[in-house]
């Protein structure tokens, strides 16, 4: 329990951690408020049962002494006792009800700030973390783990701070208020809570690992479902996909019903302790020769706290539960930001992503040289890349082709600066882009493999990322004109407000391949960057497409890797990758003469 506030200090924020405090002050006015509560019932019973010996009572003749209260007696005693209860119990319930809320928005804003900051640090963790990690893990992460942490150990927190104030002010009124022999049942009854609290900890512990994986597997099984649901159905392997869903789920659930048993079953293991406690301290005041102008109110005073203690364990057990039950998620939320915001503070990468001097300025007129540059995958005991050394001058259209594996996505994201050379530099105009990335970033438009698309307008998916209000119409008009889209676009009823669905569903392939396009123009990059952008297209439309981008290319810089030789053939010049090495480098004819490899590859077109 301690570790998980010392992770859970961690994770908030120097103003976020004073409002916790702010918050402790509140519970401690509510903790105060219910001993006030505790000891008032008692004396209003006395009151009514025993007016005279409330008369007789130092305190009553001290405070009749200080208001001149004469008429402090009789049924007019009894009405303004019980005015004042009605005002005390109002007051009070208003309180706790304004304390619940201050507790459950503290809680809530925190699980928004947590999955923000969550998201941010995946966002700017370098790109070799998210080709570790799955995204379903990435998404539970931030929709379900934050979630929970909020809901089920931040609020649970809170709640039993309160609540073991409220429990060690309530037992101090009984130390001060009951015999001694009564105070026997309370150590057994708080016994009995902390005793059932550790024995439940190691087991709690293990359920919430078993929950936090069958999560995992069930929104992991759901997205594979409906992202492959056309070859799901092609190949009727709907059953398959069911029963692993149903099989997660019911583990699920299994652990969620154990929890709910546990839960149900301390309160009233404490509520039979409690009424056997009662039971005892009667017969023992009896037993002892006092008369019932002594026990009524011991006994009221001992029943009334006995109640409000038992509320109080139930939540400290049900705090305590959820808390260890989900403490995966805190080690989640907590290693995964203890992790990732340090390349929010200290990597170089990210540094040169937010540049310290806002007048800095990547020249780019001459040429990008990629000096010595080896990669090597974190983990891999060998290099990807090694030894490149390529001068690219501005204006040239370079292809890049090779065999499976030798290196060629790993060199273009090196160029794009997602990935950071494990050796070696690439200078722009004798500048690092090291230490400029952002600015260099800038200039780049990228076209990928893998077709992203955004369950939006065509606007919004070609300057993605930019709020409505902030997108540069004139930029769409000459990106999507470039790309080739006005026909599209004028056939469509909203044109380039028309929504295109998730993954751009409603388009054709070519259509996608064009939006995408736009999207890399849209900034007029000096350097385009292609990753077999038309890998995935019938032989038309990527001769229609690589036609239209050759049109494009003007004074621009052009990289491209080729599925099909074709689409390079007319590249200034090829590199040819070899095992993660520059093999050769020249122009389609020279290679085609010249070079094994890739004379066989022309062989095979």
């Amino acid at each position: 329990m301690i570790e998980s506030y010392k992770k859970l200090h961690a994770l908030l924020e120097p103003a976020e951690r004073r409002n916790f405090f702010i918050l402790i002050g509140v519970m401690l006015v509510e903790a105060l408020m219910e001993m006030v509560g505790v000891s008032i019932i008692p004396v209003f019973i006395t009151l009514i049962a025993f007016p005279e010996n409330f008369q007789d009572s130092e305190y009553f003749i001290i405070l009749r002494e200080v208001v001149g209260g004469r008429w402090l007696q009789g049924e007019q005693l009894i009405y303004i006792g019980s005015l004042v209860m009605l005002v005390f119990f109002i007051s009070k319930s208003l309180f706790t009800i304004g304390s619940t809320y201050l507790k459950t928005r503290y809680a809530q804003n925190r699980s928004l700030k947590l999955s923000k900051r969550l998201f941010t640090a995946y966002l700017n963790a370098p790109y070799a973390f998210h080709l570790k990690f799955g995204s379903n893990e990435l998404i539970r992460n931030i929709s379900s783990e934050c979630t929970l942490l909020s809901n089920r150990v931040l609020l649970p927190m809170v709640d039993l701070v309160s609540q073991s104030m409220i429990l060690l002010g309530i037992t101090l009124i009984l130390v001060l208020s009951v015999p001694a022999q009564v105070l026997f049942w309370l150590v057994v009854f708080l016994s009995l809570g902390m005793g059932s609290a550790a024995i439940l900890n190691k087991h709690l512990r293990l359920l919430g690992k078993d929950s936090q994986k069958n999560r995992a597997l069930v929104l992991k099984v759901v997205r594979e479902g409906l992202e492959g649901v056309k070859e799901i159905k092609l190949l009727q392997r709907m059953a398959y996909f069911s029963d692993r869903l149903g099989f997660s789920f019911a583990r699920l659930l299994q652990i969620e019903r154990i929890m709910k048993v546990i839960q149900a079953a301390l309160p009233n293991l404490i509520e039979m302790v409690a009424i056997i406690g009662l039971l005892g301290v009667t017969v023992m005041l009896f037993a002892g020769g006092r008369g019932p102008e002594t026990v009524i109110p011991v006994l009221s005073i001992f029943a009334v706290a006995l109640v409000r203690m038992k509320g109080s364990m139930r939540s400290i057990l049900h705090d305590f539960t959820e808390i260890r039950h989900a403490g995966v998620s805190l080690d989640i939320v907590h290693n995964g930001l203890q992790e990732l915001e340090k390349y929010g503070n200290g990597s170089a990468l990210h540094l040169s992503l937010t540049n310290k001097n806002p007048n800095d300025e990547i020249s780019f007129k001459n040429c990008i040289d990629l000096k010595d540059v080896s990669y090597r995958y974190p983990g891999a005991d060998e290099k990807t890349l090694m030894n490149v050394d390529v001068l690219i001058h501005k204006g040239e259209s370079i292809g890049i082709v090779g065999t499976t594996g030798a290196g060629k996505t790993t060199l273009i994201d090196i160029l794009l600066g997602v990935l950071e050379p494990t050796e070696g530099q690439i200078m722009v105009d004798g500048q690092d882009i090291g230490q400029n990335m952002g600015l260099w970033q800038k200039k780049i438009g990228y076209i990928p493999q893998m077709i992203f698309l955004v369950d939006g307008s065509i606007k919004e998916n070609i300057a993605l990322g930019v709020n409505a209000d902030d997108i540069d119409r004139e930029s769409v008009d000459q990106a999507a004109c470039a790309a080739n889209l006005t026909t599209l676009i004028q056939k469509l009823p909203n044109g380039l407000d028309t929504v295109i669905g998730e993954r751009g569903i409603r388009l054709s392939g070519g259509e996608r391949q064009r939006i995408v396009i736009a999207r890399a123009l849209y900034n007029n990059p000096e350097v385009l960057i292609m990753d077999e952008a038309t890998s995935a297209l019938d032989n038309v439309t990527e001769r229609a497409i690589i036609r239209e981008l050759e049109s494009l290319k003007g004074d621009r810089t052009v990289l491209m890797i080729a599925h099909r030789l074709s689409s390079v053939r007319r590249c200034d010049r090829i590199l040819f990758l070899k095992n993660g090495v520059v093999d050769a480098m020249g122009s389609y004819d020279e290679l085609a003469e010249s070079h094994p490899d890739f004379i066989r590859m022309t062989e095979a077109m």
